[in-house]
C-alpha cells in the first residue's frame, strides 16, 4: 500500500519539478523568460529557414557579426535576419536570401534574442492551431486526456476479511 503511494507522490513531485525546470529553460520572453518564438513567414532567410519553420532565440548580452538574430522592427515587428556589420550602436542586418541590407538598423535594446535552434515546418503548425476551430479540438482533446486518467481508473474491489466471510456464511446458512 505505503509503496503504491510514494510512488504515486514521488511522480507527482518529479512532474512538477519537471515542468518548473522546462519553464525555467524555455519561458517566453513575454512572461518574464528570455526565450523567443518566432515562425518565419518570408523566402528572405533561404535556404537556412524557409516559411513555416519555427525559430526558437534567446536573450544575449553580446551580439556579434554573422549571428542570426531577431529585432523588433517598428512598422513590420519581428524580423529574423543576419547581422552583416555594425555602424556605431547600430547594427546592419540582412536577410541570407537578399542582396540588400535592412532599411532599418536597431539598437540592442531593440534586438528580441539570438537564434538558439529552428524547427522546419513547425511554425505552419503553430499558426494553424491558433485557428477558432483546431484551437476548440485541441483544447477538447486535452480537457478529454485529463479526465481520462480519473474515469478509466479500474475500480479495485475489495477482499472481504476471512473473519467477515466466515460471518456472512454462518449468518445464511444457520437459520
Amino acid at each position: 500500500m505505503w509503496g503504491g503511494v510514494l510512488l504515486r507522490t514521488f511522480a507527482a513531485a518529479a512532474a512538477i519539478v519537471g515542468g518548473l525546470a522546462a519553464w525555467a529553460v524555455f519561458a517566453p520572453a513575454q512572461f518574464g523568460g528570455a526565450v523567443g518564438y518566432v515562425v518565419i513567414r518570408g523566402n528572405s532567410m533561404e535556404p537556412t529557414f524557409s516559411a513555416g519553420d519555427l525559430v526558437v532565440t534567446r536573450e544575449t548580452p553580446e551580439y556579434r557579426v554573422g549571428d542570426v538574430a531577431a529585432y523588433r522592427h517598428p512598422e513590420v515587428g519581428l524580423v529574423v535576419h543576419r547581422i552583416i556589420g555594425r555602424e556605431g550602436e547600430r547594427f546592419v542586418f540582412r536577410g541570407d536570401n537578399n542582396d540588400f541590407t535592412d532599411g532599418y538598423q536597431p539598437v540592442q535594446a531593440e534586438l528580441a534574442g539570438r537564434l538558439w535552434f529552428h524547427v522546419p515546418s513547425v511554425g505552419r503548425w503553430l499558426l494553424a492551431l491558433r485557428q477558432p476551430v483546431p484551437f476548440a479540438a485541441l483544447t477538447a482533446l486535452a480537457a478529454a486526456g485529463a479526465l481520462w486518467p480519473a474515469a478509466a481508473a479500474p475500480r479495485r474491489r475489495r477482499r472481504p476479511s476471512a473473519a467477515l466471510a466466515a460471518a456472512i456464511l454462518d449468518s445464511g446458512g444457520n437459520r
